[in-house]
């Protein structure tokens, strides 16, 4: 999270080669939107200020095709940011033209990863939910989609994110008695869960 180096690099004429992944699958731009979301940290203003730096840099390949070259499992930059509940982040690759339909090799959407997200407890990712759901040229497409195992952003929220995601998308429309293709419940994903919060999502259910 070096921003100044990262500059530093730049303006010294350092390429940036949106085409070099490390060993994880990952490029520059996907490693700089990984970071989860606490506002407080000055990790997460140096991330913030590294994306932008990268996406005002002449590159190789047109911006959006840019934002849109896909590392492992089919992740973009946006869907990782999204994974993240990084909604700022988010913002710059929109405004940069990234494709918001983009989906992972398994069926995952942007609002599955996001509704999936559990990584800031303490800054639930509603606004997030809100804006991509708002930002969506097909809502109600939104509510019923599913991945390749059956599993929509509720489902998902279930299943490791957070008891707000839960509610926000019971309130807008999200079906809670839907299942999984194999038959799971929301409950059985949520009991499935012994990470942090799943106690919570469980009493939530019942």
């Amino acid at each position: 999270c070096d921003a100044d180096t990262v500059e530093y690099l730049l303006t010294s004429g350092s390429d940036v080669d949106i085409m070099s992944f490390d060993d994880d699958g990952q490029n520059g731009l996907m490693i700089a939107v990984s970071e989860h979301y606490y506002p407080w940290s000055a990790c997460w203003d140096a991330s913030q200020t590294i994306i932008r730096l990268l996406l005002q840099r002449p590159l190789d390949l047109p911006l959006e095709a840019a934002c849109d070259i896909s590392g492992v499992q089919g992740f973009t930059a946006f869907l990782i940011a999204c994974r993240y509940g990084n909604l700022p982040s988010v913002r710059q690759l929109l405004d940069a033209g990234c494709d918001r339909s983009a989906k992972t090799a398994r069926g995952q959407s942007a609002l599955m990863l996001a509704a999936g997200s559990s990584v800031n407890q303490l800054h639930p990712n509603t606004e997030l939910l809100r804006f991509l759901l708002d930002a969506s040229e097909v809502r109600d497409e939104e509510i019923t989609a599913v991945d390749v195992d059956g599993m929509t952003a509720f489902l998902y929220a279930c299943q490791g994110g957070t008891v707000c995601s839960m509610q926000f998308l019971s309130e807008n429309g999200f079906d809670e008695a839907v299942k999984c293709r194999d038959g799971r419940t929301s409950l059985m994903l949520a009991a499935a869960d012994d990470a942090s919060g799943s106690s919570l999502r469980i009493e939530w259910l019942l």
